[in-house]
């Protein structure tokens, strides 16, 4: 970068030269950037004073340069920090080590960062761990060359808008993407906040509280704010508990939905009252029988000898979730007929497995016609083809798409009601309902992200924080409550309601302020 010129960042009538480099130093190298003056003034008061003629050296050897490239202006920007003997202007440090080399290309990166933010560039994203402090080092400069120069400057926008056009242009280049090196994490975690950039915050404060074990043992986490630290030791906490609670009930997809059993008989369409019903023994064998033919079908998707598997992942986690999401909008029937007394006892079984406070009626399944009473083909046996007919009409026409749960579930429904009356199809789809709906319902606790969530993939770890008091520099405002965290199991999908949110400081003319100590020590 020292050596050439960058092609992005080289406008041929640009009237300003960028050495990345001391004066001293210059005919060693070329001019890095070639860009505009006037926008570079336009950006900045402290650009409108260092090309300003006073600032502006007349020396033979500027002139030369200058007439070399046939610019009318020149500014240096030495990657280290500047000397106190001027005798020492010439970027002599020594590279003693492999530190040094990645402490000079990150600096160097990061004002290549800044001009690339200023004329509408790219940024350059170095690899993990080199660009571990990238977002602070570019925050230096922006406070150094704009958000500091422009306090007092009428014409130009102010803090806070240029803040906010910083935010858009980092979320919009993926720079604060926080699933690299957790170092890059904690950088820009203390740069959101100090800057209150919520999204940003949320974003990598989510990723944190997944990575929390890892972020503690570093010793960079201590610079991190007391409150910050504490949220996230909060959220990881919660995470744990509710993932073992989830794969708990995963290891045997055994759940407390149909434990309460009064098995007693009732024929289907009759006026019983559901108070005065037992739950049908159908529900139970159905619902006992699905789960093993789960058990057998994840057992080979996830190709472990036995059940359950010694680690569930994430990604097994949300195939789970998303297989049983598919086979759900594949059965849910939007307007239920809640008048029949089996619906009503299903209904009470579902809302009893929620808990008390719902407030939301559940969803319950589409159901295969029942023929009415009295005709003869209430109690026909159904061939595979017929009862094929009968359920592909149960089901929620292109709901499921090419899910292979779907399918294979499609397969298992017209194999159990082979041979059978349509009534014991009927009494089996209820039966399963209740799995799916347990399911559904666990897996909630852990799969239910923040919903402007934006790099969910290609990780491991979760990303279920509870956003409670999260950011909290509103909460020091006083501001009120402020929750993105996970709803209650009561509020499930499963419901029937939804809800879906420098001033620059310069000792001469001959060198332009560098980087100095970081605005964050």
């Amino acid at each position: 970068m020292l050596a050439r010129q960058a092609t992005e960042l080289w406008f041929p009538t640009g009237d300003t030269l960028i050495y990345l480099c001391a004066k001293a130093e210059a005919h060693r190298y070329q001019p890095s950037f070639r860009l505009s003056g006037a926008t570079l003034c336009r950006k900045s008061e402290f650009f409108a004073i260092a090309l300003s003629a006073r600032w502006q050296e007349h020396g033979e050897s500027h002139r030369r340069l200058l007439a070399q490239e046939g610019a009318k202006y020149i500014l240096y920007f030495p990657p280290w920090a500047d000397f106190d003997d001027a005798a020492e202007e010439a970027d002599t440090r020594r590279l003693d080590s492999e530190a040094d080399l990645h402490e000079l290309l990150a600096q160097l990166v990061a004002t290549r960062n800044f001009f690339a933010y200023l004329f509408g560039r790219h940024a350059v994203c170095l690899e993990d761990p080199l660009g571990a402090s990238m977002l602070s080092d570019f925050m230096d400069r922006m406070e150094m060359y704009v958000l500091g120069s422009n306090a007092d400057a009428k014409a130009r926008p102010t803090r806070e808008q240029t803040l906010g056009e910083i935010e858009g242009w980092l979320r919009s280049r993926a720079i604060d993407d926080p699933r690299g090196a957790p170092q890059r994490l904690i950088d820009t975690l203390m740069v959101a906040e100090r800057y209150q950039w919520t999204e940003i915050y949320t974003e990598a404060f989510v990723h944190g509280a997944g990575r929390y074990d890892l972020l503690c043992a570093l010793p960079a986490f201590t610079f991190v704010s007391p409150a910050t630290r504490q949220l996230l030791e909060r959220a990881s906490f919660s995470i744990k508990a509710r993932v073992y609670a989830t794969v708990d009930s995963l290891h045997t997809f055994t759940f407390p939905i149909l434990s309460n059993l009064r098995p007693r008989r009732a024929r289907r369409g009759s006026s019983s009252r559901p108070d005065a019903m037992g739950i049908p023994r159908a529900w139970r064998r159905a619902y006992e029988r699905f789960r093993a033919w789960v058990v057998q079908y994840y057992t080979a998707i996830f190709r472990v000898r036995s059940w359950p598997p010694a680690h569930f992942s994430r990604g097994m986690i949300l195939m789970l979730q998303n297989d049983f999401q598919a086979l759900y909008e594949l059965l849910v029937d939007e307007t239920p007929d809640r008048t029949d007394s089996y619906r009503r006892l299903l209904s009470q079984v579902l809302t009893d497995f929620d808990g008390p406070g719902s407030g939301l009626a559940p969803a319950l399944p589409r159901l295969p016609s029942l023929p009415p009473e009295g005709s003869p083909l209430r109690d026909r046996r159904h061939s595979r083809e017929a009862i094929s007919v009968v359920l592909l009409d149960s089901y929620n026409v292109g709901a499921g798409g090419n899910n292979r749960f779907v399918e294979a579930f499609k397969e298992f429904e017209r194999g159990y009601g082979t041979g059978k009356i349509v009534t014991k199809s009927i009494e089996a789809r209820e039966g399963r309902w209740c799995l799916v709906y347990a399911v559904l319902s666990t897996l909630r606790g852990v799969v239910v992200e923040w919903e402007g969530l934006r790099y969910r993939w290609g990780v491991e770890y979760w990303l279920c924080a509870e956003l409670r008091g999260v950011p909290p520099w509103l909460y020091r405002r006083g501001s009120g409550e402020r929750t993105f965290g996970l709803e209650s199991r009561a509020d499930s999908a499963l419901t029937m309601q939804t809800t879906t949110t420098m001033a620059a400081e310069e000792e001469d003319g001959d060198r332009t302020p560098t980087n100095r100590r970081s605005v964050f020590d």
